[in-house]
């Protein structure tokens, strides 16, 4: 699986703990704890995207109408928001995906 994929799925789970507001314990803070770090190194336009894609639970359409954007700009946000999620937390395999070897 490739590092992008992986953020998407770590984002999905922390969408879903967000969204249920669910406690859990020291591995739950830790990975919120992680997250919210790796999320704090993304542009205001790219962590309201992430937001609305996977906290909030809308489409790339929604999304785009609630910023007032095109859809193919939330497409672009999301696209960078994961490559640099990736870079972040998974930087061995994002860098490996990504060579040009």
């Amino acid at each position: 699986m490739d590092a992008c994929k992986r953020v998407d799925q770590a984002l999905c789970v922390y969408g879903e703990i967000k969204r249920t507001r669910t406690e859990g314990g020291e591995h739950t803070a830790a990975f919120m704890a992680r997250m919210a770090a790796a999320m704090g190194h993304l542009s205001v336009d790219e962590l309201e995207t992430i937001k609305s894609l996977y906290v909030l639970e809308m489409t790339q359409e929604e999304a785009a109408e609630a910023t007032d954007c095109d859809p193919s700009t939330i497409s672009r946000r999301k696209k960078r928001a994961l490559e640099r999620l990736a870079l972040l937390l998974y930087p061995d395999q994002y860098l490996t995906d990504n060579s040009m070897v």
